[in-house]
């Protein structure tokens, strides 16, 4: 009887400290998605520039015209990346 009494506490504590190692890994995930956004924002510096430019156009008799275009950066400095993670 004793036995069984401790297996069961046993099982008790392995699940409110599992719940707690869980709780604890998302606190980071949330607390990046509070970050606010000056936080994240950032003014270029000299020679730091996008270009979008436009390489082709595809024309289909009887279609609408479609313009492919590219997006070009130029000497970006990144302080770091920033991903949103959501669950």
């Amino acid at each position: 009887m004793k036995i069984q009494k401790i297996h069961n506490l046993t099982v008790k504590v392995i699940a409110s400290i599992t719940i707690f190692v869980i709780s604890l890994l998302q606190v980071p995930f949330e607390t990046v998605a509070i970050e606010s956004e000056e936080d994240r924002r950032r003014e270029p510096t000299a020679g730091e520039y996008l270009e979008l430019r436009a390489v082709e156009v595809k024309e289909e008799e009887g279609k609408n015209k479609q313009l492919i275009m590219e997006l070009w950066g130029h000497n970006l400095q990144f302080k770091r990346i920033y991903s949103k993670i959501s669950v």
